[in-house]
């Protein structure tokens, strides 16, 4: 790490200019928030500028190779593919709740996750035992929030 800011080693670095070094080049092409990261960098206090020295030192090529090159160390040491996320994605927002529960004769909901399989518990969030009461409940993943991420996905894919 350089200075403890999680940049690397200077000599992965060794083909940036010095100044460049200390920006943890990962979390900026992760989360774009430029400024804090010029900022917590030391490159300056003043919070109206840092926005605009930030996305121009970001925009130079040798940081943009830098960030690019990471990226995609970042995505072969996870395997982490276009199609894995699509898929990940896909299981949240298909999941449907007959997957995980049985209609009783009385019109009661039973849970139940004896058919269920391990791409359709990929959407199961969270599984609580209720104290003092009868049964479990459980929690799925948004599927809003899931849609709309294979739909801005889709998107950038027709493009």
């Amino acid at each position: 790490m350089v200075d403890g800011r999680g940049g690397g080693s200077p000599a992965q670095l060794s083909h940036l200019e010095p100044r460049n070094e200390p920006i943890d080049t990962q979390s900026v092409g992760k989360a774009r928030k430029y400024r804090l990261l010029y900022i917590s960098a030391g490159y300056t206090t003043n919070a109206k500028s840092a926005g605009v020295q930030a996305h121009r030192l970001v925009n130079k090529p040798k940081m943009r190779a830098e960030i690019s090159r990471r990226q995609a160390e970042f995505m072969q040491r996870y395997e982490v593919t276009q199609e894995r996320i699509i898929a990940e994605f896909a299981k949240l927002a298909f999941s449907n709740i007959a997957d995980f529960t049985q209609v009783m004769a009385d019109g009661s909901l039973k849970i139940d996750f004896s058919a269920a399989k391990r791409e359709q518990l990929a959407a199961v969030a969270s599984v609580d035992e209720i104290v003092d009461s009868e049964g479990n409940r459980f929690r799925v993943h948004d599927k809003k929030g899931a849609l709309t991420e294979l739909a801005c996905l889709g998107a950038l894919m027709e493009a």
